[in-house]
């Protein structure tokens, strides 16, 4: 039944790779309490290539799906990255934990998902540190380093926005900086709408543009 209702609906979400990555990963499960190994295996397969674009909390979908057919490494691996791209949703970092859980894998907890929150947070941290200390150019070399490799962690993309937003504030407006900003904040548009910060971060950027003169060329 699972696998015929995943199939008239499919058309409808075939854009969408959230879905399409919880739609394989049922897919999976299902063919594989019917017995059939091969076709769970390839369901698997489409599951973790889409997962690529998902949302952690498909992610999640997806490592269950990876547990439950043996796949414990790449299971792993999914938890550890969906739980590094959004660290400070503190039920997300809940549900991973209750994957690995549910999953037997209760002793990787404190590798697999405290140590991606607590790296995260410390390397976040230092740059925030630095920028409080006016050592801004090295605050931005660590937190680039950290949306180079977080490109959708929110809480690294905040601070990105954050600190670059100082040096606007500090050093006049700079074309390269206010173009990170402006990066940094439709991504986080898209990934926290609406969210109180990212507002007020989005409305100072563009008062800082308005205090220059060539603002609107910026």
């Amino acid at each position: 039944k699972a696998v015929k209702v995943r199939q008239r609906v499919q058309q409808q979400f075939e854009d969408e790779p959230e879905f399409q990555a919880i739609e394989a990963a049922v897919e999976a499960r299902a063919h594989r309490e019917t017995g059939n190994g091969k076709a769970s295996h390839e369901a698997l397969g489409r599951a973790c290539r889409f997962v690529k674009n998902a949302d952690p909390a498909a992610a999640l979908a997806v490592s269950k799906a990876c547990f439950a057919l043996g796949k414990e490494a790449e299971g792993e691996r999914i938890v550890a990255d969906a739980v590094r791209a959004n660290h400070e949703d503190v039920e997300l970092v809940a549900a991973a934990k209750e994957v690995l859980k549910d999953a037997g894998r209760e002793e990787v907890i404190g590798r697999i998902v405290d140590a991606q929150v607590e790296e995260m947070l410390g390397l976040t941290q230092r740059a925030l540190d630095l920028a409080k200390k006016a050592q801004l150019a090295e605050a931005q070399a660590v937190i680039a380093e950290a949306v180079a490799g977080l490109p959708n962690n929110v809480g690294v993309l905040v601070a990105a926005a954050q600190i670059n937003l100082l040096i606007l504030s500090q050093k006049g407006l700079v074309s390269e900086v206010a173009t990170r900003v402006r990066g940094y904040l439709a991504t986080l548009e898209k990934l926290a709408p609406g969210t109180e910060r990212v507002v007020k971060m989005g409305a100072f950027f563009k008062e800082l543009l308005l205090r220059t003169d060539t603002g609107g060329a910026a």
